[in-house]
C-alpha cells in the first residue's frame, strides 16, 4: 500500500539502530563527563588542601611570634603572659602547646592532645635565639571546618554539573540518533516496498544530514533509471513484437497460399517473401550490433586514422540519397585521430542513414569533418522535420522511437549504437534540433597529438645553456646539492661578471671544439637479460602482431623509427647506431602482446642530443605510441620512471615475464664518469598497454 506520493504507507518495525546510537552517544558523553568531573574534583581538592596547609603554617608561625613577644617582655617563661597566644589559637579553632627550650611544657590549651598525628610546629625565636617551641593542632572547627566545607561544596557543584551534562547528553543523543535513523528507516521502507513490486515507491525529500540526503537522492535516481530501463524493456518487447508481426504474418500467409495452391510461385511472389526475410534479418543484425557495442568485452583495434577519410563512407550511401532526391554535401578536412575505422564507419553510417530517413525529397544533408583545437569534429546536418524539444533528450536511448518515427521502418537502435561506440572511443555524440528546420548531429573525438621532433636550439644562448648544463652535471656534480636560491644568486653574480668581461668571448670559447665537453665517443652499454631471467626461447610467442616500426612520445616531442636490436658477444644489449632512432630488443615481446617489450635509445653523444634525452621528464599518465608494420598501433600509459645504478640494474623487472602487455624504455642517465666515458646510471620507463 502506498500513499498519494507513491511512497510506502506501512511503517517499518522500529529496530534497535536508534537505541544503539543513542546509547553510544550517551555512553561517550557520560564517560567524558565522569572523566572531566573526576579530574576537576581531584585538582580542586588538591588546590584547596594546599591552600589550607599554607594557612595552617602561617597561623602556626603567627602563634610562635606571639609567644616570642610574650617571652621578650619578661625574658622568662615563668612570668610571661601567654593568654593572648591561647586566645588567638582558640579564635582560629586550634589547640596550642608552648614548650621551653629543654622541652618542658609551659602552657597548653585545655583540649590539646599531644599524640595527635596532624599538627604543626614552629620554633619560638627571640633576637635570633631559640627559646622554645610552639605546637599547634587544628580541630574540626574554625579554619579546619571551613576547609572541609569548601571541599564538600565544590564536590557537590561538580556532581550537579555532571548530572546536568549527562542529562543534556542523553537528550542530545536521542535527538541526533532519531535524526539519523529516521531517513535510514525511510530508505529501508522504500527498499522493501520496491522489493514487493511497488515500482513507484520513492524516498523523496528527507530532513537528514547531507550524506543521508545524498543517499536518498541517489536511491531515487537509481529507482528512476530502473523504471526507465523497465519501460524501455517493455517498449522493446512491444516494438519487436510489432515489427515481427507484420513480416511473420506476410511470410505465413504467403507460404500457406503457395502450399494450398491459391497462388503460383511467381518471381514477384518470391521476391516479396524474400524482402520480408531480409527485414527480419536487419532487425536481428541491429540487435546484435547493439549487444556488441554495449558488451564490456568489446575490443577496439585502434590505429592512426583520418576522420575525414572515414567520413568518405558517405560514398557508400550516396546512391540512397540520389534515389531519395536528397542532396549530399561533403565538407571534409583532415583530422588525425586514434580509433577503430570499422566501428567509426558504422557510427557515421548510422548518422547518415538517420538523416536520410527524416529528410524529405528536395532536402539537403551536409557532412563536415575537421580539427577543432584539441578535438576532431564531425557534423551531419539535415534540413528535415527536426526533433521535438521534449523528445531530444531521449533520442540516444535504446529502442526508443519518437512520434515521427512510428511510420518509418526501424528498430530504434541506430543512434544508441552510435552513442555507445562514440563513448568507447572516448568521445561525445550530441544533437541540436529545431522542429521543421532540421537537425545537427555532432561527433567529437580527441585528436591524436601531433608528434614533433625537439627543435634544435636556434640561438647561441640556448646552445650555451645546454652545454653548460651538461658540463656542470658531469664535472661539478656537487652543484646539485646547492640550494636553488643560493645557486641562482651565484649564477646571477657570475652573469654580471661575465657581462663585465665580455660575454660574447666567453660563449665562443665555451662552444669551440677544443673546449667542448667530452661526450661519450661510443654508446654506453645497457645491461642485458641475466641468465636467471626467463625469456621466450623462440619468436613464436611474439608473432601474434606485426613487428614495431616507429615510436612516438608526444609529451617530449619524440617520433622516431625503430630498428631491431640483439645481444653483443659480451652479453650486453646492442644500442642503435644513430642517436636519431630507437631500437626494439627482438628477444622481448612485441608491443601489444603479453610480456614486456623493450626499446632502448641514446641520451646524447658527441654529435648532440639523443632521441631519449628528455626521457627522464616523463611522468605517470603520459602516453607512448608504438606503430607496427601492418599499420596498427599500440598505446601505452606510463606507470613509473626510475633512475637506477648500472651495477644494480633491475634485470628481472625489465626483462622478466609479466602477465599483461607492457613496455620498457631504457636510456642512460645520472652522472657522467669521464674516466669510464659513460654514465653511471640508467633511466627506465615502465608503461602498460591502455589501447
Amino acid at each position: 500500500m502506498t500513499d498519494g506520493n507513491g511512497s510506502p504507507s506501512a511503517r517499518v518495525p522500529r529496530g534497535t539502530l536508534g537505541l544503539r546510537l543513542a546509547l553510544a552517544f550517551i555512553s561517550v558523553a557520560l564517560a567524558a563527563v565522569a572523566l572531566l568531573a573526576g579530574l576537576t574534583a581531584a585538582f580542586a581538592a588538591a588546590d584547596v588542601s594546599a591552600l589550607a596547609t599554607r594557612q595552617h603554617v602561617e597561623l602556626t608561625n603567627a602563634i610562635a611570634a606571639a609567644a616570642a613577644t610574650a617571652w621578650d617582655r619578661n625574658n622568662s617563661w615563668a612570668t610571661a603572659d601567654l593568654s593572648p597566644v591561647l586566645d588567638l589559637a582558640a579564635r582560629t579553632g586550634a589547640d596550642v602547646q608552648i614548650r621551653d627550650q629543654p622541652g618542658r611544657i609551659v602552657t597548653s590549651s585545655p583540649g590539646y592532645i599531644a599524640q595527635a598525628s596532624l599538627r604543626y610546629s614552629a620554633p619560638v625565636v627571640v633576637r635570633g635565639e631559640r627559646v622554645g617551641l610552639a605546637a599547634v593542632r587544628f580541630t574540626g572547627s574554625g579554619l579546619g571546618s571551613a576547609d572541609h566545607g569548601l571541599q564538600a561544596d565544590l564536590l557537590q557543584a561538580i556532581a550537579g554539573a555532571a548530572g546536568a551534562a549527562a542529562l543534556l547528553a542523553m537528550v542530545t543523543g536521542l535527538a541526533v540518533a532519531r535524526r539519523i535513523t529516521r531517513p535510514v528507516e525511510r530508505i529501508i521502507a522504500v527498499t522493501r516496498a520496491m522489493g514487493r513490486g511497488q515500482r513507484t515507491a520513492r524516498v523523496g525529500q528527507v530532513a537528514a544530514p547531507g550524506e543521508l540526503r545524498e543517499l536518498a537522492s541517489a536511491f531515487d535516481q537509481m529507482a528512476d533509471v530502473m523504471d526507465r530501463q523497465e519501460q524501455l524493456r517493455r517498449d522493446l518487447v512491444a516494438d519487436v513484437t510489432h515489427e515481427l508481426r507484420t513480416p511473420v504474418a506476410i511470410l505465413q500467409a504467403g507460404h500457406e497460399a503457395l502450399l494450398d495452391g491459391v497462388t503460383e510461385p511467381t518471381r514477384d511472389q518470391l521476391t516479396s517473401l524474400c524482402e520480408e526475410v531480409l527485414r527480419l534479418a536487419r532487425m536481428v543484425t541491429d540487435l546484435q550490433t547493439l549487444a556488441a557495442a554495449d558488451a564490456a568485452a568489446l575490443r577496439l583495434s585502434r590505429r592512426h586514422c583520418d576522420l575525414a577519410g572515414i567520413a568518405a563512407a558517405a560514398d557508400s550511401v550516396a546512391g540512397q540519397f540520389e534515389t531519395a532526391g536528397i542532396t549530399l554535401v561533403r565538407r571534409l578536412a583532415a583530422a588525425d585521430i586514434l580509433g577503430d575505422p570499422r566501428w567509426l564507419h558504422q557510427v557515421i553510417t548510422h548518422l547518415l542513414t538517420n538523416a536520410l530517413k527524416f529528410t524529405p525529397a528536395g532536402g539537403r544533408v551536409t557532412i563536415a569533418a575537421g580539427p577543432a583545437e584539441a578535438n576532431a569534429v564531425l557534423t551531419v546536418t539535415d534540413t528535415g522535420t527536426g526533433i521535438p524539444a521534449d523528445e531530444l533528450p531521449r533520442i540516444f536511448d535504446r529502442f526508443w522511437r519518437g512520434r515521427q518515427a512510428s511510420q518509418i521502418p526501424g528498430s530504434g537502435v541506430g543512434l544508441a549504437v552510435a552513442a555507445e561506440l562514440t563513448h568507447a572511443h572516448g568521445g561525445r555524440l550530441s544533437a541540436n534540433s529545431q522542429p521543421e528546420r532540421g537537425t545537427e548531429m555532432k561527433l567529437i573525438l580527441p585528436r591524436l597529438p601531433a608528434a614533433r621532433h625537439l627543435p634544435k636550439p636556434p640561438a647561441w644562448g640556448q646552445v650555451l645553456a645546454t652545454t653548460l648544463g651538461l658540463w656542470t652535471s658531469r664535472r661539478l656534480p656537487w652543484l646539485r646539492r646547492v640550494p636553488r636560491r643560493r645557486l641562482a644568486a651565484l649564477a646571477l653574480g657570475a652573469g654580471l661578471v661575465a657581462v663585465a668581461v665580455g660575454s660574447t668571448g666567453l660563449a665562443a670559447a665555451a662552444l669551440s671544439p677544443q673546449h667542448g665537453v667530452q661526450l661519450p665517443a661510443r654508446p654506453s652499454p645497457i645491461p642485458a637479460p641475466s641468465g636467471r631471467t626467463v625469456l621466450p626461447t623462440s619468436l613464436s610467442a611474439v608473432q601474434q602482431v606485426a613487428r614495431p616500426v616507429w615510436l612516438s612520445i608526444p609529451v617530449i616531442g619524440v617520433r622516431a623509427s625503430l630498428v631491431d636490436l640483439g645481444l653483443r658477444s659480451n652479453g650486453t644489449l646492442q644500442v642503435p647506431t644513430s642517436t636519431a632512432v630507437a631500437g626494439w630488443y627482438a628477444g622481448s615481446s612485441r608491443p601489444g602482446t603479453v610480456g614486456a617489450a623493450v626499446i632502448a635509445g641514446h641520451v646524447d653523444s658527441r654529435s648532440g642530443l639523443g632521441i631519449f634525452f628528455w626521457l627522464r621528464k616523463l611522468r605517470p599518465g603520459d602516453h607512448i605510441y608504438v606503430g607496427r608494420a601492418d599499420g596498427t598501433m599500440a598505446v601505452f600509459t606510463v606507470t613509473a620512471v626510475r633512475k637506477v645504478a648500472k651495477d644494480l640494474f633491475p634485470t628481472a623487472a625489465v626483462y622478466g615475464p609479466v602477465p599483461d602487455p607492457e613496455l620498457r624504455l631504457i636510456t642512460c642517465g645520472g652522472v657522467f664518469d669521464r674516466s669510464l666515458g659513460s654514465y653511471l646510471s640508467n633511466i627506465v620507463v615502465f608503461a602498460r598497454l591502455s589501447g
